[in-house]
This record gives structure tokens, C-alpha cells and sequence, in this order.
């Protein structure tokens, strides 16, 4: 978001006046605008990016008869956002990724070996993992999962 200074009096989306140090939010013309010289400007916010929603994951991640689908709803500089589904029976054999990571449950259940600890999960679960920590994960019933991938700490 990039936000640029325009001018000192009459606001396009929010009119600002200083008070006892604070600022504070005004309308242009209304209740309380005070209109002196360095007090009231002007704003306008320009924003790069849109908001991503999806208001069902788990009609995102289909329902697989065999496999492990995995599909990237968003790869951004922030996240990269994938959803799993798991066949019953499917396995991610032990990996590690190169960045931190969580993993919450949406549908099914099944069984997480995170950094040598054993752990049933179910729709609900959530786990966060450091980077290249040892983890895996066995599907006992058709399984959908979100794992967010994080930017790397540094």
C-alpha cells in the first residue's frame, strides 16, 4: 500500500486533525473540521495488491479416489497457500521444507509424525513447524488439508 500526501485542506477519504498530539479522523466539512493552514490534508491511498477469499476450502481441494492432489490457491511474497487431498491410505513420506510452515486439518483424519512426535489429526488440527523440521502425514480416511507456507525467518 502506497500512500501519498495530495494537499492541506478538503479529504477525498478521511479528514485528520490534530489533537492534544493524536490524530484523529474528520469529514471534510463536518462537525469538528478544522481547515487551518497544516492541520487538514489530504490522502490517497493506492493499493498494489487485491484481497484473496475463498469462502469454502474445503470445495477448493477435490475429492481424489487414488493419490495425493495438491493444488497453490496463492503464491505471494508473503505465503505461498496450497491445498492437499489425500486418498485413504495415501502418505507424505518424512520431508522437511526450506521455510516455516503450517498445516491445518479440513476434512478426514489421519496420523503426523512433526519433528519425531507422533499426533492423530482431525478436522480442527493445526500445527506450525520451524524450517527443516523432519514431518509426515498418513491419511487413515479421505483427507483435505491447507498448508501455508511462510517466508523465511531472517
Amino acid at each position: 500500500m502506497r500512500v501519498r500526501v495530495v494537499g492541506r485542506y478538503g479529504l477525498t477519504r478521511a479528514s485528520w486533525r490534530k489533537d492534544a498530539g493524536n490524530a484523529m479522523p474528520r469529514r471534510a466539512g463536518g462537525p469538528g473540521d478544522t481547515r487551518r493552514r497544516g492541520v487538514a490534508f489530504r490522502l490517497e491511498v493506492a493499493m498494489s495488491e487485491n484481497a484473496v477469499f475463498f469462502a469454502d476450502l474445503a470445495a477448493e481441494a477435490p475429492s481424489v479416489p487414488r493419490g495425493i492432489h495438491s493444488q497453490t490457491l496463492y503464491d505471494g511474497p508473503d505465503m505461498r497457500f496450497v491445498l492437499f487431498s489425500f486418498a485413504p491410505g495415501e502418505e507424505l513420506s518424512e520431508h522437511t521444507a526450506g521455510r516455516p510452515a503450517v498445516v491445518h486439518v479440513i476434512e478426514g483424519e489421519g496420523d503426523a509424525v512433526v519433528g519425531g512426535e507422533p499426533h492423530l489429526i482431525a478436522p480442527g488440527s493445526w500445527f506450525r513447524m520451524p524450517a527443516r523440521m523432519a514431518h509426515s502425514i498418513h491419511a487413515r480416511t479421505a483427507l483435505r488439508m491447507a498448508l501455508y507456507l511462510l517466508p523465511p525467518a531472517g
